[in-house]
């Protein structure tokens, strides 16, 4: 039961990570007046 709980924190952690990282590179997008569609495909 641990093992299975903390794997599922572990997950938790990597998604809310992967979020945090997202919306930062976002928030910078925005700042510098840089729109989504002239990105690399690649950079998502």
């Amino acid at each position: 039961m641990n093992v299975i709980l903390s794997t599922g924190i572990r997950e938790l952690e990597n998604t809310l990570g992967i979020t945090l990282v997202s919306n930062t590179v976002l928030g910078l997008l925005e700042s510098t007046n840089i729109t989504t569609t002239q990105l690399p495909i690649q950079i998502f």
